[in-house]
């Protein structure tokens, strides 16, 4: 492995040593260390009286420590012997450095297990895309222009309106048709009476005061641009007065047409 990427999982190894002693202290000190705390465990009440009859709390029980005392062939107690072995060694000798050794060999490998996911990284990248579309769409309301008295000196005026939504920025252009009346024009419309042939002209405006003519080619459609929020169209319409139709109802179709 290159030195590059065991730097980190040797660092870390150290980190999840150090509550053990190790890489705090040299290995001598380090073996020194831990045999004198090992004397010190051989000086408490509980392991002298286990070092005098080789039977320790646990083994109180057994037959043959009943009464303390051990036969004479078990009576070499462990604690004794563990201490022999240290001296032994002297404390930095062949046996205490191979033990150390392999304490550490074990330690180290188990220290680099978790470590393992951060000895490198590697990146890439992916695209994000997406098309937004040029897109409108219309709803139209009803124009109900109500009673119509053909007798009186005024002309009967209604509106209604469109909605119009198209996508942020898209230009768009609103037209109407001339409707199902026979003879209709741009100028002069005609509901048809419900089961007759008889008609009533209305026109059919984009302002209010009604002087611009709507139609459904070039000139004569609305235009705009959308910001892909609704857009409300009025649309206005007027009955001529005093027209010879007679009584009843009347109706027309008109086809709303939004080209973007």
């Amino acid at each position: 492995m290159s030195s590059a990427k065991t730097k980190p999982a040797a660092a870390c190894a150290v980190r999840m040593l150090m509550p053990f002693g190790i890489g705090r202290y040299p290995p001598r000190a380090l073996a020194l260390r831990r045999a004198a705390q090992f004397r010190r465990s051989l000086e408490t009440p509980a392991a002298k009286r286990s070092a005098a009859t080789g039977c320790g709390d646990a083994e109180r029980r057994a037959p043959r420590c009943i009464g303390g005392v051990m036969s004479s062939a078990k009576t070499k107690p462990a604690a004794a012997r563990a201490v022999r072995a240290l001296s032994a060694a002297k404390l930095g000798g062949n046996l205490g450095a191979v033990m150390l050794r392999s304490f550490l060999g074990l330690a180290f490998v188990a220290a680099l297990a978790p470590c393992a996911a951060y000895a490198g990284t590697d990146t890439d990248s992916f695209e994000v895309t997406a098309t937004v579309l040029a897109s409108c769409e219309v709803s139209a309301s009803d124009l109900a222009f109500g009673n119509y008295d053909p007798v009186s000196a005024a002309h009967l005026d209604a509106d209604t309106s469109l909605s119009v939504t198209c996508t942020n920025g898209t230009p768009y252009y609103v037209a109407l048709s001339l409707g199902d009346g026979a003879g209709a024009t741009m100028a002069q419309r005609r509901m048809t009476k419900s089961g007759d042939t008889a008609t009533l002209n209305y026109v059919l405006y984009q302002d209010d005061q009604r002087s611009v003519l709507w139609g459904d080619t070039g000139a004569d459609r609305l235009s705009g641009t959308g910001d892909g929020t609704p857009d409300t169209i009025d649309v206005y319409g007027r009955v001529p007065m005093q027209q010879s139709a007679p009584a009843g109802a009347y109706t027309d179709t008109i086809i709303v047409t939004v080209s973007w």
